[in-house]
């Protein structure tokens, strides 16, 4: 686990990319982050601009929405995704119209782009952040602020390894920290197989950075932290790049 503290609020994307860069090169991956608050100023200023990424299917959905908070989230999913797939086909030397692309949601709840199935999709929002994928391999990503977990998620959410783990950290920040992070490299973990909550999250011990899941799956968790927000990706196949 990488764990970076003391840096100003102003840096969370700049860091954000910095780490993110770098396990890109390594897994083959390609994301983009958006900050959801400029995308908030942006829509107020020019929503047509900001929408005119969405193709006509999207625009329908986006359409139907009422919810301000979802609303924005949506849309930053969309741009995020959009604009990571755009990164990916850039690699192969090919450019593609946004308009083109449906990126919609399936029946597991895990989102996919219509045109390219074979392209594994991730997206993960921690206000005022959003982050989208791509990958020809599966992946996971979650993103969450640190936060205090209630009792009632340390019982039912984590394995009794994890449960003594944090406890013995005591009332800390470390605690917050250390929380954080194991949820959401099971978070990831869920996204990587496209799972969502049906996964047995008691089960799953992720403490170490390297798991077998479910006695069959090689997994690799890599974890960062800064200003405050915790990063996971979960990748297959650990012992292949």
């Amino acid at each position: 686990m990488i764990i970076q503290n003391g840096i100003s609020e102003k840096d969370t994307v700049k860091l954000a990319n910095f780490y993110l860069e770098r396990q890109a090169e390594e897994y083959g991956f390609c994301y983009h982050v958006v900050d959801m608050d400029k995308m908030a100023q942006r829509l107020k200023e020019d929503e047509d601009s900001v929408l005119s990424v969405l193709s006509d299917r999207e625009l329908g959905h986006f359409g139907d929405l009422r919810n301000p908070k979802n609303r924005l989230q949506w849309i930053s999913g969309r741009y995020a995704v959009k604009s990571a797939i755009f990164k990916h086909k850039l690699k192969e030397q090919s450019l593609i119209d946004p308009r083109c692309l449906d990126v919609l949601k399936g029946a597991d709840s895990a989102p996919f782009i219509l045109q390219y199935p074979g392209l594994c999709v991730s997206i993960t929002h921690s206000f005022p952040y959003c982050i989208g994928m791509v990958s020809k391999r599966a992946v996971g990503i979650d993103m969450e602020r640190v936060f205090v977990p209630e009792d009632s998620l340390l019982k039912y959410f984590f394995s009794q390894r994890e449960e003594k783990y944090l406890k013995s950290l005591g009332n800390t920040g470390e605690y917050s920290v250390q929380s954080t992070i194991l949820w959401t490299r099971k978070e990831a973990i869920s996204k990587l197989f496209r799972l969502g909550m049906k996964m047995d999250f008691k089960e799953l011990d992720t403490l170490e950075d390297e798991i077998i899941y479910q006695d069959k799956s090689n997994v690799r968790i890599l974890s960062f932290v800064c200003n405050n927000y915790c990063i996971s990706l979960a990748l297959p196949d650990c012992d292949e790049k």
